[in-house]
């Protein structure tokens, strides 16, 4: 079983900044003035030349919110898909992270800055996905509308994932660190090279 220590590494000091942004802007996007403001461009979006066939109704927001409870407008359903969405962008994340810094540990700043875009991009992509889903089961419509409305949530979701994954993408570059040199033991460091075992001979 890996240990807290190692698990930590293979995330690194970058996918630790991508996890905290991540989370941060599903808090603000919880916050009252800029759900609302959200929900008004979601609204402007959808009746702007060429995006009339995105429906509004089971489109939501780019942002998964994370708030305490149904408090205010949001009803019980709502913010029980809303809080599913933030996981599964947390989770996407936090796997995406792992696998890539199993791979390559110590990435360096253009890795770092490509990862933590890419991340954030799915990983918000597949938030608006799950999101679009269960606000078709909260509001019914047809499976036509759904899934236009789907469409047009992880569109919408991966747009605003590749302008915040700039900013993600700067702070992980930032915070990447080079390989540690690997330390020779002494032994090692003083031993002379030995022609008969480099030709496989002892």
């Amino acid at each position: 079983m890996a240990s807290p220590r190692s698990a930590s590494a293979r995330v690194g000091a970058g996918g630790w900044i991508t996890l905290l942004v991540l989370t941060a802007v599903a808090l603000l996007a919880g916050w009252q003035p800029a759900s609302v403001w959200a929900e008004t461009g979601v609204a402007t979006l959808t009746t702007a030349p060429g995006w009339e066939w995105m429906p509004e109704a089971n489109v939501p927001t780019p942002v998964a919110p994370l708030r305490a409870g149904p408090v205010g407008e949001p009803t019980l359903p709502v913010w029980i898909v809303d809080l599913v969405g933030v996981l599964v962008m947390l989770v996407v994340a936090l796997a995406w992270l792992r696998a890539a810094g199993m791979r390559h540990p110590f990435p360096g700043r253009g890795r770092a800055f490509w990862r933590a875009f890419f991340v954030t991009v799915t990983a918000l992509a597949a938030a608006g996905a799950v999101r679009s889903i269960g606000m078709s089961l909260i509001v019914p419509a047809g499976w036509d509308v759904s899934m236009t409305a789907l469409l047009g949530t992880v569109v919408v979701s991966a747009a605003m994932g590749a302008v915040l994954g700039v900013l993600v993408g700067a702070l992980a570059a930032l915070a990447s660190r080079p390989e540690p040199p690997r330390r020779q033991s002494p032994r090692r460091a003083g031993r002379q090279p030995d022609p008969f075992r480099e030709l496989g001979l002892r």
